[in-house]
């Protein structure tokens, strides 16, 4: 979720920046170092309370005892209004589909 918001934006950012570029140019121009640090910089926004949700059905005896205040309906909104400032007939999201 944290990696499709970011992905998304960064695709927004250079839409806007290059105005003659199409949708399907600025993502052939994503390189995989794009993708690293996309990738990486979503890590960091990752919450010790969503680790551990991953983690307690495999190993319930590691996971610390975090309550855990938020919600997940924000980033999922996040990404939906980038990607609908990205929408057209080469791409469209929804709710249904981020989650």
């Amino acid at each position: 979720m944290y990696y499709t918001r970011q992905l998304f934006q960064i695709i927004f950012d250079r839409l806007e920046n290059s105005e003659n570029k199409t949708l399907t140019q600025v993502w052939m121009e994503f390189s995989i170092l794009d993708c690293i640090r996309t990738v990486s910089s979503a890590c960091t926004e990752i919450k010790p309370s969503t680790l551990n949700a991953c983690w307690k059905p495999l190993l319930p005896q590691m996971v610390q005892a975090i309550q855990d205040d938020s919600t997940i309906s924000l980033p999922v909104t996040e990404i939906v209004n980038i990607a609908s400032l990205l929408s057209n007939e080469e791409f469209a999201v929804n709710h249904q589909d981020v989650k």
